[in-house]
């Protein structure tokens, strides 16, 4: 019971954050795509952070969730809809 108090504590605490603030998935890529993809936010200006879900799951690759803060969630997507940019020269 101590443990579910404990969490429940640390989740009204970050509710109470300021507006935006709060982290939130933008989406979830390929694993191989992930860091890519947050330096990809980060040429834009967008702090974010991959979180990696190594095993496969019914024969898909395994992915990971790119999680940013909940005022920079819109421009996210659009950027991990567009994907990241292809390496310079080619």
């Amino acid at each position: 019971m101590g443990v579910r108090r404990w969490l429940a504590g640390l989740l009204d605490r970050g509710a109470s954050s300021a507006p935006g603030d709060r982290v939130v998935e933008a989406g979830q890529v390929e694993l191989w795509r992930s860091q890519l993809c947050v330096h990809a936010l980060a040429e834009v200006g967008i702090d974010a952070q991959a979180i990696d879900n190594y095993g496969e799951v019914y024969g898909l690759p395994a992915r990971a969730r790119i999680m940013v803060h909940e005022r920079d969630l819109v421009a996210a997507r659009r950027v991990l809809d567009a994907g990241p940019a292809p390496p310079a020269g080619t």
